[in-house]
């Protein structure tokens, strides 16, 4: 299995595929960028880390339906991060 995270400007997209070629599961997040005067713009670390759980979260939801997983099936779907 192949994961794709890609954490743009304004966006962060995750897509989850079984091979290069058979992509089981997509989801994206937008991301607010204030921009308080002309010409300025600010980022906050916590947004982007925000919308990536968000999107992480929606393709394990997505994984446990396609596959209809419960805690009873002997598969574990976790996520984990370390920032430093």
């Amino acid at each position: 299995m192949y994961l794709g995270i890609d954490i743009g400007t304004l966006s962060v997209k995750v897509v989850l595929a079984a091979s290069p070629t058979k992509i089981l599961t997509s989801s994206s997040s937008e991301i607010t960028v204030p921009r308080p005067k002309l010409g300025w713009s600010e980022q906050n670390p916590n947004d982007y880390w925000g919308s990536l759980n968000k999107v992480i979260f929606s393709i394990k939801k997505s994984l446990i339906t396609f596959y209809n997983l419960d805690s009873s099936s002997g598969t574990a779907l976790n996520k984990s991060a370390t920032i430093p």
